[in-house]
């Protein structure tokens, strides 16, 4: 039932925030968990990675989805973006002037 839970939400995430997800086959071998990046997952756990990817469990699948929102639409020229691995966020800055924040016209996940 957990399953179900987490792919309606799953499916709600991604048509709302157009997130770039992949799905890593386990090939059988999750019967124990899943293993990913040097640590094993139980099956049916979520987590969280130092790339700012929500990775969850299957028996079939290891499913990692981006979590941090990105300017996608900014002066490019007069701006820099800065990201925070801390916080799975970006700030947008003057080149010129660091210390003034720069306006993004849009985002994505």
């Amino acid at each position: 039932m957990h399953i179900l839970g987490f792919l309606l939400a799953f499916n709600s995430a991604i048509t709302l925030s157009n997130a770039q997800c992949y799905f890593e086959p386990t090939k059988g071998k999750a019967k124990k968990g899943c293993l990913k990046d040097g640590e094993m997952y139980a099956i049916g756990t979520s987590w969280y990675t130092k790339e700012c990817l929500l990775c969850h469990c299957t028996y079939k699948y290891i499913t990692c989805c981006n979590v941090a929102i990105t300017p996608a639409v900014y002066d490019k020229q007069h701006c820099n973006s800065l990201f925070y691995s801390e916080t799975c966020s970006y700030e947008l800055i003057e080149k010129v002037n660091p210390h003034k924040h720069c306006d993004a016209e849009s985002w994505m996940v």
